[in-house]
């Protein structure tokens, strides 16, 4: 709450010819306050309360939040109410959002003289600029957000967002002429001929998923696999759709595994779609620098050897990745090793990728990273707990590559997105991450 003024100013003259006023308010607390003045003339006091009157009336305006400018405003929310209850790059997200979607449309207005129609005429702006769906719900999320924040504290006496819903997805995709868009389509990489050498090859696919937006950013999302079982239709697919859904062009690749992943298959597949995506940059709509590569557990793996020199990208003639985003990842496999050179390998005595760790593949040059894992991922335990994330942060750190690294109490292995765990959201604080390494 804030002071409010009760009375404007009383005026009498006292029994020994002085005289007096009474100016009565309510303070933070809402309790009823008085202010006296005293004089030797009536226009003394008068004067006195005039001023009194003016000087209160300026430090309300200071304090009123509906008299601020908008983006001033906005701003101190973030900072105040929003940074220290949300992850980092979260907050980072909220703050970028503000800054280019919001701020420069209703920035430089009054906050009290906003109203619904403004915020339509911001929705319809960005929806009419080709902006995602998915981008300009932030913004009404952002927006909704603060004003009930006004509402609360009784800044404001009316909430715009009340009569200014946020569009319907149909309505908004007709709007661009996009309804009819395909969700994702399938793309083989290997030629015929490359699939007649080794028949295993037909297996490998990218499931691809378009910007709405040319020249994007884009990430290749690996799965976790349990030797002969992979889940690039579950947690492949789906954070794929969720990083598209953000605006990103994203490639779920189904790479080989079991007894097809001999001969370091996995990353054979993983160069060769990143070869792939480069040569066809123009007709994918992406750029080839800056993109992220994002492994599930085993998957994870791979892409973290896929980023060191012994075994990485630069042996398939293609930029570096701009980030790592590991989830749950595995950087050792320890003891499985034997099981799985049996499983892929068995005749075979050279190295092979899952010899390899992701900490051992850290240098100087290693790609920004981040990750994250749960404490009560039994999993990861199985394999020596100590030799997985932590293992992996103290290379990172030692080699002074640019990393994050998150460590939940409620998250087990295989949750993928994290939904209904305290790892939910994650995603949008590696996305801000990827962001944040990556900007021009």
């Amino acid at each position: 709450m804030q002071r409010k003024l009760l009375e404007s100013g009383n005026i009498f003259k006292r029994s020994d010819g002085r005289w007096n006023g009474v100016v009565w308010y309510s303070d933070e607390q809402s309790s009823k306050k008085r202010k006296s003045f005293c004089g030797t003339s009536k226009q003394e006091v008068k004067d006195k309360i005039t001023a009194y009157l003016a000087d209160f009336d300026r430090q309300l305006t200071a304090s009123d939040e509906s008299k601020a400018k908008f983006e001033e405003s906005m701003g101190k929310w973030l900072r105040v109410f929003k940074f220290p209850s949300v992850e980092r790059g979260t907050y980072d997200r909220l703050e970028c959002t503000a800054k280019y979607q919001i701020y420069p449309i209703l920035g430089g207005k009054v906050v009290g003289d906003i109203t619904s129609a403004d915020i339509k005429a911001l929705l319809n702006h960005w929806m009419n600029e080709g902006y995602a769906y998915t981008t300009v719900k932030k913004v009404y999320n952002i927006l909704t957000d603060y004003f009930r924040y006004l509402t609360q504290q009784e800044y404001i006496p009316k909430n715009p967002m009340a009569a200014a819903p946020m569009i319907k997805k149909s309505n908004f995709m007709a709007s661009q002429g996009k309804e009819d868009l395909p969700t994702f389509e399938t793309v083989t990489i290997f030629t015929p001929e490359e699939i007649a050498q080794d028949k295993s090859r037909d297996h490998v696919e990218l499931y691809y998923f378009p910007a709405e937006q040319p020249n994007a950013k884009y990430a290749v999302v690996l799965s976790g696999n349990a030797l002969f079982y992979s889940g690039e239709m579950r947690g492949g697919v789906s954070t794929a759709w969720e990083l598209h859904q953000r605006g990103y062009a994203v490639f779920a690749l189904r790479y080989r595994i079991g007894k097809e992943a001999k001969d370091n298959a996995p990353l054979e597949d993983l160069g060769r779609a990143i070869q792939f995506i480069t040569a066809n940059a123009e007709t994918f709509g992406v750029r080839t620098e800056d993109y992220a590569l994002l492994g599930y557990s085993s998957g994870g793996q791979i892409t973290g050897v896929f980023c060191g020199k012994e075994l990485g990208y630069r042996n398939y003639n293609v930029p570096k990745p701009g980030a790592l985003l590991l989830a749950y990842p595995i950087n050792d496999f320890n003891e499985a090793r034997p099981f799985y050179r049996l499983v892929r390998d068995s005749a075979v005595c050279a190295t092979r990728y899952y010899d390899n760790t992701i900490s051992g593949s850290v240098d100087a040059d290693y790609p920004p990273t981040y990750f994250w894992y749960g404490k009560n991922d039994n999993t990861l335990k199985l394999l020596i707990y100590s030799e997985q994330g932590p293992a992996l942060e103290k290379a990172l750190t030692e080699s002074g590559v640019p990393h994050q690294r998150t460590v939940y109490n409620n998250a087990a292995h295989g949750i993928g997105l994290g939904y209904g765990t305290d790892a939910e959201g994650w995603l949008d604080a590696a996305a801000a991450f990827w962001e944040a390494q990556t900007a021009e």
